[in-house]
């Protein structure tokens, strides 16, 4: 395990918010209810700003629908959007039923925080 020089002066803050944009550097934000089966939501955060991901979701009151659709029948993930600049959760919870209830989970990281490689792909 790394020890942290907490008297080594770097840009990074590692505690509050960052000193510059008085953002904070991790974010957790739930969606309740974003949608029915379909959900594709613009969290409105800057894909320049955060890296995001979904950390935990819940569809209730659903049935899965198997037929037909075996190939996808959940899927929940975020996508950055090329014109907006921003995320957005994509969601398909592939439910026969129409009166779901959804929570979605998302932890928005500072980019500065972390190395992305090549996560801000474009999936649609």
């Amino acid at each position: 395990m790394t020890k942290i020089d907490s008297t080594e002066k770097t840009n990074l803050p590692v505690s509050g918010d960052d000193k510059k944009t008085k953002k904070k550097p991790i974010k957790f934000w739930r969606y309740l209810n974003p949608g029915t089966n379909v959900i594709k939501l613009n969290t409105e955060q800057k894909v320049k700003e955060y890296t995001a991901a979904i950390v935990g979701f819940s569809c209730k009151g659903g049935d899965i629908e198997e037929f037909g659709k075996s190939w996808n029948l959940i899927s929940v993930y975020m996508n950055p959007d090329p014109t907006t600049g921003t995320w957005w959760i994509v969601a398909d919870f592939r439910t026969s039923k129409s009166e779901t209830w959804n929570a979605i989970d998302v932890m928005f990281v500072s980019t500065e925080l972390c190395d992305t490689g090549n996560y801000t792909s474009f999936y649609i």
